[in-house]
């Protein structure tokens, strides 16, 4: 069976809790309309098919899959339409995101539960000339900020449970909304 156009119509899937799903080759070509992706604690995905996520792709949600996030700090991430990309418990990273490490395109940006991460690379963030919304959650060892300004195009950002709070606080910037 060819795998092209297998699942025209899907437009939302979830993959969780799957120890086993090594894999996500042939999802551009089996998905081609796909909207929203959920990939959640499967931890053997090491990589994104060659030539990218499908364009049709808005938002990306990666959770807990230690190889995959590996994978996209080193090679990046490609994914031309993407708006909202969702980052939730990622293990050795302690500085991100480096430069080119995401796709310029999106406005969204949500980090969660980086147990490691130590900085917030402003330099990675620059090139993200789209980028309107930035949230920072349970990043309780961050506590840097490099060039200490962040990207004008970001309008409001979100911060909770994070030592780089203090810093943030001393830029005086009226975008930065704090949490309790």
């Amino acid at each position: 069976m060819d795998v092209e156009d297998t699942l025209p119509c899907l437009r939302y899937l979830d993959i969780k809790y799957c120890p086993s799903f090594v894999s996500l080759s042939t999802l551009v070509l089996a998905a081609p309309h796909l909207e929203s992706l959920t990939i959640s604690n499967c931890p053997e995905i090491d990589s994104f098919p060659e030539g990218g996520l499908p364009p049709s792709l808005t938002t990306l949600w990666i959770k807990n899959c230690q190889k995959l996030a590996r994978y996209i700090t080193s090679n990046g991430l490609q994914c031309q339409g993407l708006a909202c990309l969702i980052l939730y418990s990622w293990d050795d990273v302690k500085s991100f995101p480096r430069e080119g490490c995401l796709p310029a395109s999106h406005w969204s940006l949500y980090l969660g539960e980086f147990l490691t991460l130590e900085t917030l690379d402003c330099g990675g963030l620059q090139h993200l000339t789209s980028l309107k919304e930035l949230t920072i959650e349970y990043c309780l060892k961050l506590e840097n900020i490099t060039q200490e300004k962040l990207p004008s195009s970001i309008t409001e950002l979100h911060i909770k449970d994070s030592p780089l709070r203090r810093k943030l606080y001393q830029m005086n910037d009226p975008r930065i909304q704090y949490e309790n």
